[in-house]
């Protein structure tokens, strides 16, 4: 979680705003052979396909610090 998170409540809800997250993760045996956008389409499935296509796309998703293409 970032060190500072701004909300605003709204009918007695509190509405995170949106921030950036780094997702951290090692790689597993079944991944092996298979591409980026194949496993986060089929490992992380909180987010759509396009979702992780727009992220590879602009640069947001990266490898041992080298983006993915």
């Amino acid at each position: 979680a970032p060190e500072h998170v701004t909300y605003q409540l709204q009918g007695g809800l509190r509405h995170v705003e949106p921030y950036d997250f780094d997702f951290t993760t090692h790689v597993k045996q079944r991944w092996v052979g298979r591409s980026i956008l194949e496993v986060c389409a089929c490992e992380f499935v909180a987010f759509p396909r396009h979702y992780y296509e727009a992220s590879i796309a602009a640069g947001r998703v990266t490898v041992d610090g080298r983006r993915v293409q």
